[in-house]
């Protein structure tokens, strides 16, 4: 597996490819080619999609202020298998959340207009009770003890630092979809 990934990573420095998700794409070639995918943790569901099996699509809410980490996140994610509906605006996020009708939430913890703490708050209070119901995965780059309490409070399910690999986000996923 090491040497897969060292080989990836000398392949893209080569390349001059900059873009996660051109990586992440060599990275899959390369472990689907070798069968080695269930190594990396990733759950049988997820890999079933890569090797060209059915598997149903789950929604992805994907709220980021971020325009071009939210769309290297965006195309991972549909590459993964996922349905996806990325925003970088907050305003009207619970009109946004409510038409989507999503599985899981992704959401950056700082934006400008709103924290991911209060747009997760808006979420459980909507009068939409399946909404209010969706497990939040909050991404951040400084995660701190302090945000515990308030995780709680706004029944966010998992935190995960920036930057991440893809598996790892693809991984969370999985845990909160099979929790739900």
């Amino acid at each position: 597996m090491f040497a897969d990934v060292v080989r990836v990573k000398n392949a893209v420095r080569r390349s001059k490819t900059k873009s996660a998700v051109d990586a992440i794409k060599m990275l899959m070639n390369v472990l689907v080619e070798r069968r080695r995918i269930n190594n990396v943790g990733i759950s049988m569901r997820v890999t079933e999609s890569f090797f060209g099996e059915k598997m149903p699509n789950n929604k992805v809410l994907i709220v980021d202020d971020d325009k071009e980490f939210l769309e290297e996140l965006d195309e991972t994610l549909r590459l993964a298998g996922y349905d996806t509906v990325a925003v970088s605006d907050v305003d009207g996020i619970v009109n946004t959340a409510t038409a989507v009708k999503p599985d899981v939430v992704l959401l950056d913890l700082k934006m400008p207009k709103k924290t991911g703490f209060q747009v997760a708050f808006e979420l459980r209070l909507s009068h939409d009770s399946d909404l209010s119901f969706v497990p939040i995965i909050i991404m951040t780059g400084a995660f701190k003890d302090d945000f515990s309490p308030l995780m709680n409070i706004c029944n966010i399910k998992r935190c995960i630092n920036k930057p991440f690999n893809p598996l790892d986000i693809v991984a969370e996923i999985e845990t909160v979809l099979a929790e739900k």
